[in-house]
């Protein structure tokens, strides 16, 4: 569950997409980020025409505001690698960042979900395997967060502190020992308040704001980078020097 600032305050919602040659399967989650919801399947007669799809995604975002972010199945192959359907599915992520400048797009590997063993096995007819796939890859995807924790920035002081609050209502404060800044998202380098002035490598978190790029939002939403998170060695290599600095050892 991620919240956004607001009068009332709302919940935003995800939206599963699973790209296909033809077809966009298409999941929403539930009011409270618990469980994905089938919606439907977009289809094209082109594969390379997307106007129409677009326009499509167009009203679901409307129909589901606020969205917080595109949930994209990335379907890699079972070894790791990347093949042709990766690459098509890199271009849509593309096409849905320039049309949807606002809502962030997460890249979600099928592999981690039930999406991709799916299609091997004995599927729902083919009007609704598609939409089913969405709704495994945002289901996939939530239930990860759920792992990882989702918090939503409530103050930032000038104090370098960062007040949040987690998805059941508890006030966490983090001093910020440093930031950075990527072409789509910002990362926190953090500890706990609590911690004291000198903090060890098992205290330090990273965290990577999820609307980053969104000015229209008042409040910052931040997914924390745990060690199965795929940006985490990335935010390492980043915050490098800073933990040289601190004299930290990573």
């Amino acid at each position: 569950m991620v919240l956004f600032a607001g009068e009332p305050l709302s919940l935003a919602r995800f939206l599963g997409l699973d790209y296909g040659d033809k077809t966009i399967g298409v999941a929403v989650s539930d009011p409270l980020g618990t469980m994905a919801l089938g919606v439907e399947t977009i289809r094209r007669n082109d594969e390379k025409s997307l106007k129409i799809s677009i326009g499509r995604l167009r009203e679901l975002v409307k129909e589901y505001h606020p969205v917080g972010c595109f949930v994209l199945g990335f379907p890699k192959n079972m070894d790791g690698s990347q093949g042709e359907r990766c690459a098509k599915t890199l271009a849509f992520k593309a096409k849905l960042e320039k049309n949807f400048k606002n809502i962030p797009v997460k890249l979600w590997d099928e592999r981690l979900s039930t999406a991709g063993a799916r299609r091997t096995l004995m599927v729902p007819t083919r009007d609704v395997i598609d939409e089913m796939a969405a709704v495994f890859i945002l289901q996939g995807y939530m239930d990860s967060l759920k792992k990882r924790g989702t918090t939503v920035m409530t103050e930032f002081n000038d104090d370098h502190v960062l007040t949040m609050v987690d998805e059941e209502g508890n006030e966490l404060g983090y001093n910020v020992l440093a930031t950075k800044e990527t072409e789509n998202d910002g990362l926190y380098m953090l500890v706990e308040e609590d911690a004291g002035e000198e903090a060890t490598e098992s205290e330090v978190l990273i965290f990577k704001c999820m609307n980053y790029n969104d000015s229209d939002q008042s409040e910052m939403v931040f997914e924390q980078l745990d060690e199965d998170h795929a940006d985490l060695e990335t935010g390492f290599e980043l915050f490098k020097e800073d933990f040289e600095a601190l004299g930290i050892e990573h």
